[in-house]
């Protein structure tokens, strides 16, 4: 109402005037006219304050949709470099499982040339007693 009837303020007297000259069923109809125009500007502030409403919404429920994708993209991120990390863990635990059953296999073989060894030895050695009990 007030802010409508500001903007027909300088335009006011030259209604008035007009409506002077028609008389008073002029002045009813530029009274209706006036309440008219005072109905639309409201109905206008109305929907501007709807309109604001809706663009906040729009706005907070856009920037909460951002903050989710960006927690999305950086979840996926976390997940991607700590996939890579168990990869390379386990690639490592891989080889270091093979080294030591590389060093096992060494081992292992080490223990039978050694036995090898020792049997013949003791065999050599049993060999000389049993020659020396003979003689």
């Amino acid at each position: 109402g007030q802010a409508c009837l500001s903007l027909f303020w300088p335009h006011l007297s030259a209604l008035l005037s007009v409506a002077d000259a028609l008389d008073l069923h002029g002045r009813d109809r530029l009274r209706g006219f006036a309440q008219c125009l005072g109905r639309l500007f409201e109905q206008a502030e109305r929907g501007e304050a709807a309109a604001k409403h809706w663009e906040a919404q729009w706005a907070m429920s856009f920037r909460h949709v951002m903050e989710m994708r960006q927690d999305s993209d950086f979840s996926k991120v976390s997940y991607e470099v700590e996939l890579q990390e168990m990869r390379e863990a386990l690639a490592a635990s891989q080889a270091r499982c093979g080294q030591l059953a590389h060093e096992v296999h060494a081992l292992r073989e080490g223990a039978q040339t050694t036995w090898h060894s020792v049997q013949s030895r003791d065999a050599g050695h049993q060999a000389r007693l049993a020659a020396a009990q003979d003689a």
